[in-house]
């Protein structure tokens, strides 16, 4: 049932919501309806609940919308379906670049494979699902980095940063030409606009004419806040970046994720293409960073900065890590950032000469469970036995999550030469 303020809607207004929700096409009468209804909500302050939680209205340029809450998701016994996740859509590793053009500063990049859709005449349409350029190429250089491999051992800050730029040495964004991404790569602590300019204003001789020059910046954060039409970041409490809406490409304010994390609740390394803008004062031009595109994703603490693609990942992360580690027993945890074969498991455990396939389940409905059966069986072959965690209803996940592994994964002693 959804209520409104603790009031049963009439059936008409819970129908249009229901179907509206589960992604069902709403008639012309029935758009209406759900229209004014949302509109009506909204205006008058309402408090929209389903069978589960409040759900939020929004409006974006007059389209009326209805979501819930960040990592929460419906019971099965509740009307509205849950949604399969972005981040469950395998992202797959940069194709070789074109060295007549170099450019992060927009469009997007394939993730998973064709799928069919009908276009209004009726004909087929390829369509692929896509993610920023930006965030494909953090991707690639935090997978090549190793941030997401051999978790069982804890690493420093400097030491990620090492690995990081030693990769960035090993990516081309032309081979023609012989640029890597090092030669764009800032990961800094504070962003400083100034210093930004300036390292904008040095762009190399073998730059080729198609392509801007721009460079791609790095930071870790705890908190990203929205305030007055800019971004702020925050770090132990402090602020380390103040991005203007000003500066950003077009005077707007995109922000590009992976997953379903709220920005109020990191860790998260964050990540801008930057070119150098200008402007006039008098008959003086002065120049300033101006971002073209920004991104973040969750990740596991600011040190490692392993990705993540939800808090719960992170509890299971620290529950296995906690578990493992008290005992000094042997094994390996990796946390895939692409596909092994056909599959890619939350976290892949290597313990008592077993492999396993660590499952973290945030959605509990039936159009899920069909579509991991399947998966599940192809985990079985390439990694091996598959542990499922469910994370849904939970009252204390860190409690829940470590009394879960030590129950389904008992420690016994391995030498490390097996692993």
């Amino acid at each position: 049932m959804i209520t409104c303020n603790g009031h049963a809607i009439s059936k008409n207004e819970e129908s249009v919501i229901v179907k509206y929700y589960n992604g069902e096409q709403l008639l012309k009468e029935e758009a209406t309806l759900f229209r004014n209804y949302l509109k009506k909500v909204k205006e008058k302050k309402l408090v929209l609940r389903c069978h589960c939680f409040v759900l939020s209205v929004g409006n974006r340029d007059g389209v009326y919308y209805l979501r819930k809450p960040s990592n929460s998701d419906h019971s099965s016994s509740c009307l509205l379906r849950n949604k399969l996740r972005s981040e469950r859509v395998p992202p797959s590793r940069p194709r070789e670049p074109d060295d007549s053009e170099i450019d992060l500063m927009a469009g997007t990049a394939d993730v998973s494979q064709p799928k069919k859709s009908a276009k209004a005449d009726g004909s087929k349409v390829s369509n692929k699902n896509r993610i920023s350029k930006l965030i494909s190429a953090l991707m690639y250089l935090f997978d090549k980095a190793g941030t997401n491999s051999r978790l069982e051992n804890n690493t420093s800050y400097n030491v990620t940063l090492e690995r990081l730029h030693r990769a960035s040495e090993e990516i081309y964004l032309s081979k023609k030409l012989d640029i890597r991404l090092s030669s764009v790569l800032q990961i800094i602590n504070k962003y400083n606009s100034s210093e930004l300019t300036e390292a904008l204003s040095q762009e190399p001789n073998n730059w080729p004419k198609g392509s801007t020059y721009h460079k791609i910046v790095l930071l870790t954060c705890d908190k990203i806040v929205k305030k007055n039409a800019h971004i702020e970041l925050i770090s132990n409490g402090i602020g380390v970046a103040l991005l203007k809406k000003g500066c950003f490409h077009n005077n707007k304010i995109v922000l590009n994720r992976i997953g379903n994390q709220s920005v109020k609740h990191g860790p998260f390394i964050f990540a801008f293409v930057a070119t150098l803008g200008s402007f006039q004062v008098g008959e003086e031009k002065r120049n300033y960073p101006k971002i073209e595109k920004c991104a973040f994703h969750y990740v596991s603490n600011k040190s490692e900065m392993c990705l993540l693609e939800s808090s719960y990942e992170r509890q299971m992360l620290w529950a296995l890590k906690k578990h493992f580690g008290k005992s000094n027993a042997n094994y390996q945890l990796d946390k895939p950032i692409y596909n092994i074969k056909a599959t890619r498991p939350d976290f892949v455990l290597k313990a008592s000469d077993d492999s396993f396939a660590i499952e973290v389940a945030g959605i509990d409905s039936e159009e899920y469970r069909t579509a991991k059966t399947h998966m599940h069986e192809l985990m079985e072959d390439e990694v091996g036995r598959v542990l499922e965690f469910d994370a849904t209803n939970l009252n204390n996940p860190w409690f829940e999550m470590i009394s879960w592994v030590e129950k389904e994964l008992p420690i016994r002693k391995v030498s490390a030469d097996k692993l």
